[in-house]
């Protein structure tokens, strides 16, 4: 059968033919030609046309070949890498000279699917590059590079986690604290009653101040992970500056000389007294110095100088070292938690948690200021404390050291699940005149209290047989007319559902480790605060 110069094509109305003889019309010509011609520039539109998409959404186009050569780069890229066609990938993209260990376009040239993988580029970001098996051409294989900046979702991420962290490390630190400030106080009221003797040796006083002064930097230390993990309210009080800084001194000084570094201190001598939280300053002021001393330990020269002065209306404190100095790329990074510079492999520093700068961060901005840093490797760092000169929010005095003279002998009971704590009080108000019965369960302290006559009782909120508003509660049943004066004691930094406690009414608390002052002006504020009601 002779071949037909005509073919079939589907119509709505059935099938149709058409002449395709050389005589046809050159308005109805092959459409084949047409679709030729535009299958031959295909190639190129659709480079451009992709290229656009992509980069409206924020995501890098290019196509590589086998020998790493950039063959296509859509706008973002261009705009991020400047024009690379032409040029190595691994040059354009990571600033190499040889292809990266973990090139995948070998791998995504053999492969039929896309092949995953996480670069950080020459520009300092992270990105999520797929490459994509695309043709072959004269043997030499190509792929589609998709790159999609991933750095704000891997901070996100990173964020999340951390916040995951810390609601884990708040949970294990409120129990820590608390257990670890009866053992503060014990030791702390002990050194008290001690220091109360007038005849100590010098020597022996000397020791003792260091005793108390190290378990009261010990509570600090404890509380750090706390204030990471959650944002407490801190009472603010009008201090000295200098004062913060010649205590939290002393407290490291010897070990600081005992390694061959020279200090200098320049303290303003005019700067005025600020609302501050002391406690915090002090840890703020021994981060930065135990910092400071571990960047000098392998250092030929170790000078380490604190300065203060006022900045922009600002008081500030400054110090610097001579250590080995931060790396630029890691100037943004040091405040950020668990991140650290001193491992083990660095022999030029003393290994680190990466908890100290974020938690000084944490606490300065807490007071409405800042740390600012400045470093050079090889010469040294300075880390500045900038703070407000006045601030009218919570303020609190500052407590007077002084000894209450003796009072009339009141009855007092103490329930605390812990005895050397018990022994502590009790020594410590026998000494000023009180007669002091003492209970370890809060069943038997509520029995106590309801058959004795007693005029203040102290409670541990947190005894295991009996919770501390379930004690004031029962205290409560005791008729007005003879109820004792009622103070809570507690190891941890605030009350949880302070309310609780409100409603069954108490005088005052005791943060756990105490001192002696604190445990008698809380008692004598109590007993002032009943006679004037009384009258």
């Amino acid at each position: 059968m002779p071949a037909s110069n005509s073919a079939s094509f589907k119509t709505k109305s059935g099938v149709g033919r058409r002449n395709l003889t050389k005589g046809s019309h050159p308005d109805k010509r092959s459409r084949g030609h047409k679709a030729l011609t535009r299958s031959r520039n295909k190639s190129f539109s659709e480079e451009q046309i992709f290229g656009r998409i992509f980069a409206d959404l924020g995501v890098g186009l290019n196509i590589i070949s086998q020998d790493h050569v950039v063959k296509y780069q859509n706008k973002l890229l261009k705009d991020r890498f400047n024009d690379a066609e032409g040029k190595k990938c691994y040059r354009v993209y990571l600033g190499l000279d040889k292809p990266c260990d973990f090139c995948r376009i070998d791998e995504g040239t053999a492969s039929a699917k896309a092949i995953r993988s996480e670069i950080l580029a020459a520009d300092g970001r992270d990105y999520e590059l797929y490459c994509l098996p695309l043709m072959k051409k004269a043997g030499k294989a190509e792929v589609i590079g998709v790159l999609r900046d991933i750095t704000d979702i891997k901070n996100l991420r990173s964020q999340l986690a951390h916040t995951e962290r810390l609601s884990a490390l708040g949970t294990l630190a409120g129990e820590m604290v608390h257990e670890l400030n009866n053992i503060h106080t014990i030791i702390q009221g002990n050194v008290q009653v001690l220091l109360m003797q007038e005849n100590l040796e010098p020597e022996f006083r000397e020791d003792l101040q260091m005793i108390s002064g190290s378990t009261c930097r010990a509570s600090s230390i404890a509380l750090k992970l706390l204030t990471l993990a959650r944002k407490e309210k801190r009472k603010k009080e009008l201090s000295s500056l200098e004062e913060i800084i010649k205590d939290t001194l002393g407290l490291i000084q010897k070990e600081l000389e005992s390694q061959g570094i020279r200090i200098k201190m320049c303290l303003d001598p005019d700067l005025p007294e600020i609302v501050v939280d002391p406690d915090q300053i002090n840890q703020v002021i021994m981060n930065l110095l135990i910092n400071a001393y571990q960047a000098m330990y392998d250092s030929r020269e170790k000078f380490l100088l604190i300065e203060t002065g006022t900045q922009d209306s600002r008081a500030f404190i400054r110090i610097s070292d001579t250590g080995y100095g931060i790396p630029r790329e890691n100037l943004a990074k040091i405040f950020k938690p668990f991140f650290t510079t001193k491992t083990s492999d660095n022999k030029a520093s003393i290994p680190g948690t990466g908890l100290g700068l974020s938690v000084s961060q944490s606490m300065v901005q807490e007071h409405g200021g800042e740390i600012k840093v400045e470093s050079k490797l090889g010469k040294g760092s300075s880390f500045t404390v900038l703070l407000p000169m006045s601030q009218e929010q919570d303020i609190k005095s500052r407590p007077v050291s002084k000894k209450p003279d003796k009072i009339k002998r009141l009855r007092v009971l103490v329930i605390d699940d812990e005895p050397l704590i018990l022994r502590f009080i009790k020594q410590a108000l026998e000494m000023k005149g009180y007669l002091v019965d003492t209970s370890a369960s809060g069943l038997e302290g509520v029995r106590l209290a309801q058959q004795g006559d007693y005029h203040i009782v102290i409670v541990d909120i947190q005894i295991p047989d009996m919770q501390g508003d379930k004690t004031l509660a029962e205290i409560n049943k005791i008729p007005p007319l003879i109820r004792p004066i009622k103070i809570l004691t507690t190891g941890k930094p605030r009350i949880e559902n302070i309310a609780d406690y409100e409603k069954h009414g108490f005088s005052g608390v005791l943060f756990k480790p105490f001192h002696l002052t604190e445990l008698y002006a809380v008692v004598e504020a109590s007993i002032k605060g009943r006679e004037q009601k009384a009258n």
